[in-house]
């Protein structure tokens, strides 16, 4: 009885979650094809895992960025603008994170992030990924990159596709966030607790 007592005085006496302001970028591109259904998948486990005082926004992304739901609190509407996009044209990624950076900055909480879902690859973007880099030092809002890759085997022979993964990564890691593949569904309830996580820790100064 004890134990039990002393484990419930400290998880009274745990800290409740820190809200986060949250900009989401699902990529549409044609490359995503199939993989569209698993950044679906991840981005509901993500969502059941909000905190009342969190808000977000979606942008989704092929030739060029849009932004389909300015922020709200309501997690139902942001995957039901999901709901019927279909995976068609070339990629403006990098435009589309550049997007979410200024307009993220919007966003009710102090801690801000982004949440990047794509395979990585880009064809059509007007900014660069140093300039990505560099705004979010500037506004000290970390990425969380989402790789939904098909098997290295059977990725496109493109140049974007291939070097996809790797691009994800340096944006993400360069930001002070991180870069998850998720391979299997099952991986999904892992790596939506690290990213949770990691966008709830303070900034580092």
């Amino acid at each position: 009885m004890a134990g039990v007592l002393c484990a419930s005085v400290a998880a009274q006496q745990l800290p409740a979650p820190k809200p986060v302001s949250v900009g989401i970028v699902v990529d549409t591109s044609g490359s995503m094809g199939a993989k569209l259904r698993d950044a679906r998948q991840f981005l509901a486990e993500f969502l059941k895992a909000a905190n009342p005082q969190d808000d977000f926004f979606l942008i989704q992304s092929n030739d060029r960025p849009a932004l389909t739901s300015a922020f709200t609190a309501d997690t139902d509407k942001i995957q039901n603008d999901l709901v019927f996009t279909k995976s068609k044209g070339r990629s403006a990624l990098w435009d589309a994170v550049y997007l979410a950076l200024t307009e993220v900055q919007k966003g009710r909480n102090p801690l801000k992030a982004l949440l990047v879902i794509s395979d990585g690859g880009d064809n059509s973007s007007r900014y660069t990924e140093n300039e990505i880099e560099n705004l979010a030092r500037q506004v000290g809002v970390r990425i969380y990159a989402i790789g939904i890759y098909a098997p290295e085997a059977a990725r496109g022979r493109t140049v974007e596709e291939l070097q996809g993964p790797a691009r994800l990564h340096q944006i993400a890691e360069q930001s002070g966030g991180g870069h998850f593949a998720v391979e299997s569904i099952q991986e999904l309830p892992e790596v939506v607790a690290k990213v949770d996580a990691g966008m709830r820790a303070p900034l580092k100064p």
